[in-house]
């Protein structure tokens, strides 16, 4: 990781909690759905994440193991309008390969919730659009240096008891500064449909169920495949502020691109 990233990060994640910390209406934003571990969140929040993700997958073809060091921050100007952005570092091996490090693509985005009346039992709603800078160095043939990815996002959740439920589906694109695909180009597309169920045993402790499934745009330009996902996980709150998560992948396909998987997660909520 360059000195140059780390201080951008730092000190995007210092001007991000000192304004959460001025701002106001600050109680609307408890009306929201638990936090999921690995799928989509309604809902707009304040917080400071970092996570750290393993999977490995092996098969005839060979051996493939990848770490992940993420890094997340969104600010939620109010109850309803928030920004965010993220940077991930990651550590691949492969067989008959050379062990790569690089820098995943930066995130930055916005959403739109509406969560007035959800801990009444009523469904919330967010839509979510996330623009994904140019990666340097594209470390699979399936990703492109050439174009950007731009991604949109419907999340729904709705609380029942001391249920959590909520589903996202998800549109991400290559595009280019013109935001047009030319003749020459052939942007990769793909769709993401995820499903959470939280378990609130008690204010402290939440059982987690998510699950997430990928289906290419079209399969002959997008070489990605196709996958399904479960993910059991655990989380738990210390304070008010700290969240700590648990998580496991479990595929439920065989063209799935890993055999196991495992996702450890802090968030400070503000």
């Amino acid at each position: 990781m360059h000195v140059k990233t780390v201080q951008v990060i730092f000190i995007f994640f210092t001007l991000t909690a000192a304004v959460s910390l001025l701002a106001e209406d600050r109680e609307g934003l408890k009306n929201q759905a638990a936090l999921p571990i690995e799928t989509g969140s309604p809902g707009a929040r304040r917080l400071l994440q970092t996570d750290f993700s393993g999977w490995e997958d092996r098969d005839s073809d060979g051996y493939e193991r990848r770490k992940t060091l993420g890094f997340k921050s969104e600010f939620a100007i109010n109850q309803y309008v928030s920004l965010e952005a993220e940077q991930s570092f990651t550590d691949r091996v492969k067989s008959e390969t050379e062990r790569m490090e690089y820098q995943e693509r930066f995130t930055i985005g916005g959403s739109l919730s509406y969560m007035n009346r959800f801990s009444e039992g009523y469904p919330g709603v967010t839509f979510r659009l996330l623009f994904k800078d140019k990666i340097k160095h594209a470390p699979f043939e399936s990703e492109s240096d050439k174009y950007y990815l731009v991604q949109g996002q419907i999340n729904t959740a709705i609380r029942i008891r001391n249920i959590d439920l909520g589903f996202s589906a998800v549109i991400q694109s290559e595009t280019n500064k013109k935001f047009k695909e030319g003749p020459e180009d052939e942007f990769r597309r793909h769709y993401l449909f995820e499903f959470f169920f939280i378990w609130n045993l008690n204010q402290v402790l939440k059982l987690h169920l998510e699950s997430a499934y990928r289906v290419p745009y079209n399969d002959e330009i997008d070489t990605d495949i196709r996958y399904w996902h479960i993910y059991p996980g655990i989380s738990f709150l210390i304070g008010e502020h700290h969240n700590i998560g648990l998580s496991v992948l479990v595929p439920a396909l065989e063209e799935g691109f890993a055999d196991r998987g495992v996702r450890i997660r802090y968030a400070y909520i503000f």
